[in-house]
């Protein structure tokens, strides 16, 4: 019954996670039209260690110049999703 529907889903998404988390990309963009946009690549509220530490995101990372932060930033983009970054964990 809803006359305006939702444009956005605001959802945390990490590597790890998969392109499709759970199944909320794919019920939103491909069925609603609703854009992923995310936070938290990282991890939430503060960065995950397992994330910052990981030895694949390292050594790709390593490869291109980039910390492992950038990597996991670029992996959400590159599966087309929009990420918005917190500059610190104080808010």
């Amino acid at each position: 019954t809803a006359k305006v529907f939702p444009a956005v889903n605001y959802i945390m998404v990490h590597v790890g996670m998969g392109e499709d988390v759970h199944g909320l990309r794919g019920a939103g963009e491909n069925v609603a039209g609703i854009r992923t946009f995310t936070y938290g690549q990282t991890g939430e509220p503060n960065p995950n260690m397992e994330i910052v530490n990981n030895s694949i995101l390292q050594r790709i990372g390593k490869a291109h110049g980039k910390s492992t932060e950038e990597v996991a930033l670029r992996w959400v983009l590159q599966n087309g999703m929009a990420a918005s970054i917190r500059p610190s964990s104080s808010f």
